[in-house]
């Protein structure tokens, strides 16, 4: 109960970041190079199976969640170092060591075939799906939180343009780095300029009604 979500029996978020520092610390500990990658996977379409009950949700979440364990434990990718957790509402996410985009890319391209044959209901009222997927891959240099971040706007990607694909997460740090420098130059020379818009009514009754607030 301490470590594992109740609902999918995947690991919850607290007990999940400790397994994936403590997998990092063995990685750099053993002297490899660091490197990892991170897969968010959507539900597409879940408020509509949530919309019956949330006691089908809930289901859906238990049997989305021992879909996974079994099926990445099949394949052949080191399924034994890969930490699954159910992140939030129809969302999970799949910590993948030392394992290059490529890698990531494959996994999650099985993962979205395999799962669309999944009923998420009953024999009665079938109910299939599909995953939006988001993926990044990065090193020591990029934190773990930002990483995170990375694959989840990618996930929201995949799932604006159409669902049931995966995105790839781009790597804008230097672009950050830059747009900081050049905020900061800005202040430190007084190069800012604050424009404001007077709010006015736009008819003599809204003007009526703001005086009567």
């Amino acid at each position: 109960q301490a470590t594992h979500d109740s609902t999918s029996g995947l690991l919850n978020w607290q007990e999940w970041m400790r397994q994936v520092q403590d997998s990092k610390r063995q990685i750099l500990e053993n002297g490899q190079e660091y490197h990892a990658a991170l897969l968010v996977l959507n539900v597409d379409y879940f408020e509509s199976l949530i919309h019956r009950s949330k006691r089908a949700g809930d289901i859906a979440i238990r049997k989305i969640g021992s879909w996974l364990l079994s099926s990445t434990r099949q394949m052949e990718c080191r399924a034994k170092d890969l930490i699954l957790s159910h992140f939030i509402g129809d969302e999970f996410v799949i910590y993948a060591p030392l394992t290059s985009l490529d890698g990531a890319n494959t996994l999650a391209d099985r993962l979205r075939t395999g799962f669309q044959g999944l009923n998420l209901g009953t024999e009665k009222n079938r109910f299939h799906t599909s995953f939006s997927i988001g993926i990044v891959a990065f090193d020591s240099g990029i934190s773990l939180h930002y990483a995170m971040s990375l694959a989840l706007q990618a996930c929201r990607e995949a799932k604006e343009n159409g669902k049931d694909r995966i995105r790839v997460a781009k790597n804008e740090t230097s672009v950050h780095i830059k747009l900081d420098s050049i905020i900061r130059d800005a202040l430190h020379h007084r190069r800012l300029r604050l424009w404001t818009q007077k709010i006015v009514p736009v008819s003599p009754a809204a003007k009526a009604a703001d005086r009567g607030r």
